[in-house]
């Protein structure tokens, strides 16, 4: 479903890394092990969209996460029982959970603090709020008086035809709208990823009810706020020798930390402008990454 390569909706296998991002070889000392702090190859060109670029600026998050990997070769990554939902604030340094929020928490620090996240995921919150707008209408108006407002025409309404066309609806209509490394590709993989979990808890785009679409924008910022810490900090470590659960269970936590300080609280039905939402996701943005920021 959707159009990120490498996600399959049926065994749920969602690749840590998605086959956007372009492919990097670590680099390597005289003993050919990778360094701790998961430097980039100098050899690797860098800029803005390159996992590669100000390599010092993320130095101590990429070395805190690739210690949290570390750890999770004697012990559960997610911690003990529970699985990935009940980190949140009970993680600790000393575990790999608390090495994640660890290394976010320095992440935030190295962005400049929880606006300069947020700033980052501007796009993210503009795509949101479009998406909320489109998702809300078929709520409220119906599948079909919906697609019809919207202006899309669909041959077919399957799962994926239905998401697919969402997904070019939101994401084409912001891209390049607001400046940051969260480009068009990226925002489709976090609608993408959102969409997948919903189809695999058997929940369909075209029957939301309005009190459904909330959560399903809250999912979509956390989706994407994970994709572009994992693009700045994971990526080195998982593109070493690493199981593909391994893989699996790191972007599991990365999402499970941020999912246990974001709370979106959306201004009232009456009025609500596309504005108001995205302003909604921004300060979402802010105040989670505030408290991870205190996670040291």
């Amino acid at each position: 479903m959707g159009t990120s390569a490498g996600a399959n909706p049926v065994t749920g296998n969602h690749p840590l890394i998605p086959a956007w991002i372009p492919d990097e070889q670590p680099a390597t000392d005289q003993s050919g092990d990778v360094p701790a702090d998961g430097a980039a190859n100098p050899s690797q060109p860098t800029g803005p969209n390159n996992v590669a670029s100000a390599p010092q600026q993320f130095s101590d998050p990429r070395s805190t996460m690739t210690s949290a990997v570390r750890l999770s070769s004697t012990g559960s990554l997610r911690g003990g029982g529970g699985g990935g939902a009940g980190l949140g604030r009970s993680g600790t340094r000393a575990t790999p959970a608390g090495r994640v929020r660890k290394a976010i928490s320095q992440y935030v620090g190295a962005r400049g603090g929880p606006a300069g996240v947020a700033q980052r995921l501007g796009l993210a919150s503009d795509i949101g709020a479009r998406l909320f707008e489109a998702l809300d209408r078929i709520a409220r108006d119906g599948f079909d008086a919906a697609l019809a407002a919207l202006g899309l025409r669909l041959d077919e309404r399957s799962a994926g035809a239905v998401a697919d066309a969402l997904m070019t609806l939101v994401c084409a209509e912001a891209a390049g709208a607001i400046e940051g490394v969260l480009d068009e590709n990226m925002a489709r993989c976090a609608c993408d990823e959102t969409f997948i979990s919903l189809y695999e808890q058997g929940i369909s785009l075209t029957s939301l009810t309005p009190e459904d679409v909330p959560a399903v924008i809250q999912s979509f910022a956390i989706n994407a706020a994970s994709l572009l810490i994992t693009r700045d900090i994971a990526t080195m470590v998982v593109d070493s020798p690493r199981t593909e659960e391994e893989s699996r269970t790191l972007q599991m936590t990365l999402k499970s930390v941020i999912e246990s300080s974001m709370r979106l609280e959306l201004p009232a039905a009456s009025g609500r402008t596309i504005r108001q939402v995205r302003d909604a996701i921004g300060r979402s943005y802010r105040d989670a990454f505030q408290i991870l920021q205190a996670a040291r």
